[in-house]
């Protein structure tokens, strides 16, 4: 069974939300995260208050890849978005709708990576693990 903590892309409530994980009597394995800023918190939450080990106790991802992710303190297993081909597609499809006055939606997907550090154990690819 999943438990969920919401830390609305916020300090004070991501850190919250890692007390409140923490706060259950069946501790989570893993911690997936909203976004990479908030798992770093998490992280110390888990590290320097609760004295857990990561991954050996509790594994966590993230989500964005940023930079402070790839630091070695933190070596923060992160979802790479393709920010770059997500803005040019953005641009595109604006510059298609002004010029064609076209008000049909278009859909565009891009790829995005999961990056595999530390944070994390066993972690398998979405399609490698029969999902």
């Amino acid at each position: 069974m999943g438990f969920r903590a919401v830390g609305n892309f916020r300090t004070e409530q991501a850190y919250e939300a890692a007390k409140s994980l923490l706060d259950t009597t069946n501790r989570p394995e893993a911690i997936f995260v909203a976004n990479d800023a908030m798992a770093l918190v998490v992280m110390d939450v888990l590290r320097h208050e609760a004295g857990l080990k990561v991954p050996a106790d509790i594994a966590i991802v993230g989500y964005d890849d940023t930079p402070p992710a790839q630091w070695p303190s933190y070596d923060l297993t992160s979802f790479s978005q393709p920010a770059d081909e997500m803005v040019e597609n953005t641009v595109h499809l604006l510059i298609h709708h002004m010029n064609e006055n076209d008000t049909e939606p278009l859909q565009i997907t891009v790829s995005g990576q999961l990056k595999i550090r530390s944070s994390s154990k066993n972690i398998k690819k979405v399609s490698d693990a029969g999902f």
